[in-house]
């Protein structure tokens, strides 16, 4: 396998006492950052690495180079090939916006082929690597494939890849890989491209040593011959899809098979749909962004929405959909790119290894879980009286007066899981708004069924199109037989399936626009 070149980052050693603690609705939540900070000049006085170059991204024009080398244009300058970045991430890099320096081996001193800078967002835990093929590369592919693993002996314990590729996360399942194809194709006259990953936060990260877990990024060219999403057959992709998938078959995942994708929307994306593939539900999807953007939780299972400072439209939106998509083509592992591993921010003792710590050295992610959510079922019988039938219709009291209203009625079990927040996001926003859903999917299979003699209602919710799902969010939410069940009924059928919808605000302290994130997860029933 013919690899461009390999840098190993390191991670200097950072030593932070991060406490969770359970949150509840409507809580609004702070952190002391004093320790952090006393902290942080501890751990400067152990760190024998080389830190990442720095990097003064929003006030330069070109990259650093060497004398006499050739200039590069900063990603939002453009380029000879042009920009190979979704047009949601070209004008959003602002450190206002939450944007922190990772990595960056752009300097005066040497050149790297391909360079590369990290970007991360701490109020959205968004990772965002920006890559420069310089002018002369030849690679004969019609796209490019992005994938990210975590590698190491304790990879299998982390949840850091949960959010990725997927749009409701199993706490039980954790993903190793995650992989990107990009409809793009590497530039014979050079070209920016850049990849964008969303890190669920791992709390063990903090007393995990290097290399006990580290990350690994790789690029690699793929020839698509036809696309085939939701039965629809085209042959062009305008949008980022992504799956999970195994390390032992990192690219492969993308080729000659039926997968269960994430197509990763941004706005301008919603509008011009998948390369047609979206057509028909562009109306349902631009209706989520819409609600989204408006505070309003209902058309989506997982997202991100806020606003930003620099860009032209002041919104910023992150969509997942799940569908199925069959791609043929081939992945040319042959002529790999590029393939780097680098240290997890925050991670201990990275200062026993050579070359780069990052700039930003605290561990990534938002929040995330601690327990699988449970879904508490209960039966219960009413007696009623029967209403009196129209006069001309048929009576189908059979001379009754009485009968029941039988229903299942679900809530969430808040003891089943808590709230687990970064301590480094609280130190610098406060999270509000904190909102739980029940999802019922295939409830409208339910709905279906004839309304008399029995009638089967939902009570308390409301129905959402969320493309194929058909879900019913509330909390609680009851399900059941209506007003003319003459007998207690102990069969009424159920959903398919059961999961929870989380959803708060992430509103910085200095004032930057708030960030609304979005996710569902999986959940078990329990009979009580």
């Amino acid at each position: 396998m013919k690899k461009s070149f390999t840098i190993i980052l390191l991670i200097g050693l950072t030593f932070l006492n991060f406490s969770c603690k359970k949150i509840a609705t409507n809580e609004t939540l702070s952190y002391d950052s004093g320790s952090k900070v006393m902290n942080a000049s501890l751990s400067s006085l152990l760190l024998s690495g080389t830190p990442s170059y720095p990097l003064d991204w929003e006030n330069i024009s070109f990259m650093p180079s060497p004398p006499n080398a050739a200039i590069v244009p900063v990603p939002w300058q453009s380029g000879l090939g042009g920009i190979k970045i979704d047009q949601d991430m070209i004008y959003d890099y602002a450190k206002s916006d939450g944007w922190e320096l990772v990595y960056n081996t752009f300097t005066t001193s040497a050149v790297l082929n391909p360079s590369y800078f990290m970007l991360y967002n701490k109020y959205r835990g968004v990772l965002r690597s920006y890559f420069y093929f310089a002018p002369g590369q030849n690679y004969p592919a019609n796209n490019i494939v992005c994938g990210l693993s975590i590698n190491g002996p304790g990879a299998a314990a982390s949840p850091a890849l949960n959010f990725s590729g997927s749009d409701i996360t199993d706490y039980n399942t954790n993903q190793a890989a995650v992989t990107q194809l990009q409809p793009y194709q590497v530039s014979a006259t050079g070209s920016w491209y850049a990849a964008e990953f969303e890190i669920a936060y791992d709390r063990t990260t903090a007393t995990t040593a290097y290399p006990t877990t580290t990350m690994q990024w790789q690029i690699n060219p793929n020839s698509i011959a036809r696309i085939t999403l939701n039965g629809t057959q085209g042959g062009e992709l305008n949008g980022t899809i992504a799956v999970p998938s195994s390390k032992t078959n990192f690219f492969g995942a993308l080729t000659n098979t039926f997968v269960n994708t994430a197509l990763s929307l941004g706005g301008s994306s919603v509008a011009r749909g998948i390369g047609g593939f979206l057509k028909e539900k562009e109306t349902t999807v631009a209706g989520a962004v819409s609600n989204g953007l408006g505070g309003t939780i209902s058309g989506f299972l997982n997202g991100i929405f806020g606003f930003t400072k620099r860009t032209t439209t002041n919104q910023k939106v992150s969509l997942t959909l799940n569908t199925s998509i069959l791609v043929n083509g081939s992945s040319e592992v042959s002529s790999q790119i590029f393939d780097n591993t680098f240290a997890i921010p925050g991670t201990l003792n990275n200062n026993q290894a050579a070359t780069f710590y990052p700039a930003y050295n605290i561990p990534m992610g938002v929040f995330y879980i601690d327990g699988k959510p449970k879904v508490l079922e209960k039966h219960t019988d009413t007696r009623v009286i029967l209403p009196v039938p129209p006069i001309g219709e048929p009576d189908p009291r059979n001379g009754r007066k009485e009968g029941y209203n039988s229903f299942d009625t679900y809530t969430i079990d808040k003891n089943s899981f808590n709230l687990i927040f970064n301590p480094a996001v609280l130190s610098d926003a406060t999270i509000s708004n904190i909102r739980y859903e029940i999802l019922a999917f295939e409830i409208e299979k339910i709905l279906e069924i004839p309304k008399l003699p029995y009638s089967y209602e939902v009570s308390s919710s409301k129905k959402e199109d969320i493309l194929s799902h058909g879900l019913v969010a509330s909390d609680p939410l009851s399900i059941g037989i209506g007003f003319m069940s003459l007998v207690p009924n102990k069969s009424i059928a159920k959903p398919s399936a059961f999961g929870v919808r989380v959803s708060f605000d992430v509103v910085p302290k200095d004032g930057s626009p708030k960030q609304t994130i979005i996710k569902t997860f999986k959940a078990n029933v329990a009979v009580i």
